[in-house]
């Protein structure tokens, strides 16, 4: 028994335009890093799978919406469901569950970013508590007093993400190395080693945070290693920065960017407030037809914070020099090269990031290689001139996936390559004999 189905066949053929057009975003995406077919992540074959699903249920939840069923009753009777009874049930289910779903969505809310790491002048910073170690100062490492006790030989890291080490636990990060290692050998010192390198900063807020902060601490050894944070202050990636670049890097939102966007920019005309949805839609929306819009790499780009690099760095070295802090400038190791194998174009994501020379396109591997070799000279050069200690990690980090899980961040073994080489640096420039701790 069937009731007029009007609107069953149109129904049923903008289901199949539907799934034709996702059915053709899917063939025309390809994963970052794929692992079926050499074309589809995990995460894409669970969708193309509920996709498959969906599509298959389609054709018959359309007949059974648009049909009457027979039920018997206790008696043995057949009683009707008419089609309007059916979808008056369906979308009351639905709706229960679309509630249950979007309650769910929300409590899986999670943000790197948070009102305790928001910092006026930094942009960013490290709150306490944390599962990186991180005291009540902001620095990763054991909880120290600001007056320095007698005895004591402070070691402070300055630096961007890399030298933080977030994705490693801190206990195998190379400052807590070094200082495990050195307090094993000199037992007539307290060696403190504390990690003020932050995610975003550059030789700027290194500035800031010496000056305002890390100064009171009363360092006897500064290490510092920047280079990439730096080089990507150069672009303006339309999530991340405003066009035009300024020699104070104020251009440069980082952090803080949606931030303000949601305070400066002018709002749609209709928000959409689900978080149910917009998962969904950033789901799907960031792969269906990808292959379209994803950036092409370019070898060639205007570094414009060059300048303002060496400016920076030189500034700093000499602020840490005449208050009597001896300080080791280190060159930033990276795993970009000009012939890079697939596996180890596919970890990279700063560049393609960061470093948009225009909308369309991306600083390529071989050019960063050369960009990061340009900043990692300026960094010799000034070691040279301002007479600092050169690390030279560039040149002892192999540039393979065995010392980086990406662009630029240690793996645990690359973290204990450059615990070793900075140890012996230190070593063997007399650190230990030629600096006073407790001063």
């Amino acid at each position: 028994m069937k009731l007029k189905r009007s609107f069953e066949p149109y129904l049923r053929a903008a289901g199949y335009c539907f799934w034709m057009v996702l059915a053709a975003g899917f063939l025309a995406h390809t994963a970052d890093r794929p692992l079926f077919f050499n074309k589809y992540d995990a995460l894409d074959a669970m969708l193309v799978l509920a996709c498959l699903l969906a599509a298959l249920g389609w054709r018959r939840s359309l007949h059974f919406f648009f049909s009457v069923s027979l039920l018997k009753n206790y008696r043995g009777r057949d009683l009707p469901v008419t089609p309007r009874i059916k979808r008056r049930i369906a979308l009351l289910l639905g709706l229960a569950l679309l509630v249950l779903l979007e309650i769910y969505a929300r409590a899986r809310i999670k943000t790197d970013f948070t009102a305790a790491d928001y910092h006026p002048y930094l942009q960013n910073t490290l709150a306490p508590g944390t599962n990186l170690c991180v005291n009540s100062h902001g620095f990763r490492g054991e909880e120290i007093t600001r007056a320095k006790p007698p005895g004591t030989l402070r070691i402070f890291y300055l630096g961007g993400s890399t030298f933080l080490g977030s994705r490693t636990t801190f206990e195998k990060t190379h400052p807590r190395l070094l200082e495990k290692q050195w307090q094993a050998t000199c037992t007539n010192l307290h060696i403190e080693v504390q990690n003020a390198a932050n995610h975003w900063h550059t030789t700027e807020h290194s500035i800031i945070k010496y000056l305002f902060t890390i100064a009171d601490f009363n360092p006897d050894i500064m290490v510092i290693c920047h280079n990439i944070n730096d080089i990507y202050r150069s672009f303006s990636p339309p999530d991340f920065a405003r066009q035009g670049y300024e020699h104070d890097y104020s251009h440069f939102y980082g952090p803080v960017a949606r931030m303000v966007e949601a305070y400066f920019k002018q709002p749609p005309l209709v928000r959409i407030h689900s978080q149910l949805v917009r998962r969904v839609m950033e789901l799907y929306g960031s792969r269906l037809f990808s292959d379209f819009r994803r950036p092409r790499p370019v070898e060639q780009a205007n570094l414009l914070s060059r300048d303002d690099f060496r400016r920076n760095l030189t500034r700093l070295t000499r602020l840490l020099k005449a208050d009597g802090v001896r300080v080791f400038l280190a060159t930033e190791p990276s795993i970009y090269r000009h012939d890079l194998s697939r596996e180890e174009e596919q970890a990279l994501w700063m560049n393609k990031r960061f470093c948009r020379v225009t909308p369309g396109t991306y600083l390529g591997a071989g050019a960063m290689a050369d960009a990061m070799t340009a900043y990692n000279t300026d960094i010799k050069a000034i070691a040279e001139q301002e007479q600092a200690p050169l690390i030279d990690l560039d040149a002892a980090i192999p540039r393979s996936l065995e010392y980086f899980h990406d662009d630029c961040h240690y793996t645990e073994k690359g973290h204990e390559a450059v615990a070793r080489i900075i140890s012996d640096q230190l070593l063997a420039s007399g650190a230990l004999k030629n600096t006073a701790p407790g001063k």
